[in-house]
């Protein structure tokens, strides 16, 4: 690619990211989940002195009640200490390159006699900035390594490829406070460091390595391997390794103050936990553990439930890379050894899918590593042009995936962690989502035509009537997990052939329903002699008043739509892989995960 195609992609990368920004990113909720765990250190320090009390923010002065709810509900599950404190799970590392952002805007906060209360929204603006002056300080070391391995082109490129077609772009632009892109600028940094410390060692390099990588173990513990970056650099054949000794040798004293170095970003941490916690190494992930055992590798890396590269497929490419391996060799042993442990690592997480986010979130910070295979695919490409042509047909492919996923998750059109390929796949070329989008979301299963589908074979239906209430619905109550009613049928033998299974209903919530893990289902079940041969169910509130023609009056769907205090029918096909047999169990019910009223009627299950 010439001078003038990447001048084009790099304005290209600029305009697509400014404008996810303003539009989306802007919006975005900043002060919840880890973002807010993280943060929670600096106004609890500097403003409300509560370093021990975090769960006691004040409720009357102008701090968002999503925050205060939040926090409460945080150190319920945690639990005190043995000391009598709730330690924040989270460590500081974070807050620490937040702090300069934190301290503006407090100051502009006092000075425009604003809400200093540490939440408004100049502090949230504050941490989107952190976030984004952290993108553009990885950005810049990722470039300034490339160039020791490639043209200035393909260093280029490889930058802004690393931006628009992974979810770096989603973690920078929309999801700030989080420590990924925060890490990717670390690891940047500290493989521009291990790249200079080599090349012409000095005090003032080694200081500086030595404090990053004690900072990315201190921001997330299991990112302690990135301590086989400097210790594995340039280690390719025996030479290599002789020479690597040597190294060492040579520098032993600014080796061992590097290491004094990597210690200091930890003692802060290891005194936190030992005044609140009562021992300066304290487990603060309750019930959270990893599994070495049983890791799910297969789901973390393909999986449509956040896994890596069903999200970012763009990093395809870093692994063909590395078939010119030779290209890039004093990373070569690096690579064949931090890869596998790091994924073997993060994949043996409880969380393996690491929810609250877009795809697999810890792989961000390997990107800086994985930039230099994928830069010297990208520059081998250039020799031959039909190679060329298929590559970047491809990655600007997988670029316009990574964009257009983001803001259909920005618009709440997708939630990638309870995703699906079939889903992500119907609605990819998609401006609007449909009723049978939100079903395949739920359970997976392209939706067929009604009309072509074969005469209905078999059907039972149930018209539930209050007699007490003298109405022809049934109230489900907060009170119930299921529903009173729920409806069975036995199939026989004119029901062998079915292809599919309709289950259908008329629903009416009157209450609004937030937590999305929560909403009431509507579950259909095939039994055969005790056995659960099929298991599917779909959300019921965020489907009422769109399986007819009157989704038509709602400029846009999403999938947390709700219409309150109205009737509407909700249904969906399940297709069978297996035959059914005489007398197999067919049943439809209502499952109340919320706790919340609802009102059924006009069950209905249909065979075709």
């Amino acid at each position: 690619m010439g001078k003038t195609s990447t001048n084009i992609l790099l304005a290209c990368t600029i305009l697509i990211s400014c404008l996810f920004y303003f539009i989306q990113g802007r919006k975005s909720l900043v002060f919840y989940g880890d973002a807010l765990g993280y943060y929670l250190y600096l106004p609890t320090a500097f403003i409300y002195n509560n370093t021990g009390h975090p769960e006691t923010l004040p409720t009357d002065n102008g701090i968002d009640p999503i925050v205060t709810n939040y926090v409460t509900d945080m150190y319920a599950q945690s639990g005190k200490s043995a000391k009598g404190y709730f330690v924040n799970q989270y460590t500081y590392g974070t807050a620490f390159f937040e702090l300069p952002f934190f301290t503006v805007a407090h100051v502009i906060a006092k000075l425009t006699n604003g809400e200093a209360n540490g939440f408004s929204k100049t502090y949230s603006n504050a941490i989107r900035f952190s976030s984004i002056a952290y993108l553009l300080l990885g950005l810049f070391f990722l470039f300034r390594s490339l160039l020791l391995f490639v043209d200035r082109n393909t260093a280029i490129i490889t930058t802004c490829i690393v931006l628009i077609g992974t979810n770096l772009f989603w973690f920078s632009f929309y999801q700030s406070g989080m420590a990924h892109n925060l890490l990717f600028f670390l690891y940047a940094l500290l493989l521009f460091l291990t790249i200079r410390v080599h090349q012409k060692p000095s005090l003032l390099l080694f200081v500086v390595t030595g404090l990053t990588a004690g900072f990315i173990s201190i921001i997330r513990p299991s990112d302690i391997l990135c301590l086989l970056i400097p210790v594995m650099y340039g280690i390719y054949n025996r030479a290599s390794f002789t020479e690597k000794v040597q190294f060492i040798r040579k520098n032993a004293v600014y080796i061992g103050i590097a290491a004094l170095c990597f210690l200091l970003p930890i003692i802060p941490q290891m005194l936190y936990w030992k005044k609140y916690g009562g021992s300066f190494f304290y487990d603060s992930y309750v019930n959270q553990k990893f599994d070495f055992l049983h890791p799910h590798i297969f789901e973390g890396l393909f999986g449509f439930k956040n896994g890596w590269l069903a999200y970012t497929p763009i990093m395809f490419f870093a692994f063909v890379g590395l078939v010119f391996a030779k290209r890039f060799r004093k990373v070569q042993l690096l690579f064949l050894t931090l890869l596998p442990l790091y994924i073997y690592i993060i994949y043996s997480w409880w969380c393996y899918n690491y929810i609250n986010g877009f795809g697999s979130r810890p792989m961000i910070h390997l990107y800086p590593l994985l930039a230099i295979p994928l830069a010297t695919l990208i520059n081998t490409s250039t020799k031959q042009i039909v190679m060329q042509v298929s590559l970047w047909v491809l990655l600007l492919f997988c670029c316009f995936v990574n964009i257009k996923q983001s803001t259909q998750q920005a618009k709440r059109e997708m939630w990638s962690e309870e995703s699906n390929a079939t889903f992500n796949l119907q609605t990819l070329f998609k401006s609007r989502l449909s009723y049978n989008d939100l079903v395949v979301m739920d359970c997976g299963d392209r939706q067929p035509h009604a009309s072509s589908l074969p005469a209905q074979k078999s059907m039972a239906e149930i018209n539930p009537y209050d007699s007490i209430q003298q109405k022809d619905f049934i109230r489900m109550s907060e009170q119930e997990e299921f529903a009173p009613v729920s409806l069975q049928y036995f199939t026989a033998a004119k029901d062998i052939t079915t292809s599919y299974i309709k289950a259908s209903g008329t629903f009416n919530a009157p209450e609004q329903i937030y937590d999305w893990y929560r909403y009431q289902l509507m579950v259909l079940t095939v039994t055969r002699n005790g056995e659960v041969l099929l298991w599917k169910a779909v959300k019921i509130n965020n489907k009422i008043g769109l399986a007819d023609s009157s989704c038509l009056k709602h400029p846009r769907i999403e999938l947390r739509h709700t219409d309150l205090n109205q009737w509407g029918p909700v249904h969906f096909f399940a297709p069978l892989s297996f035959k059914l047999q005489t007398g197999d169990e067919v049943k439809v019910l209502v499952w109340n995960l919320a706790r919340k009223p609802l009102l059924i009627k006009n069950l209905k299950l249909e065979l075709f």
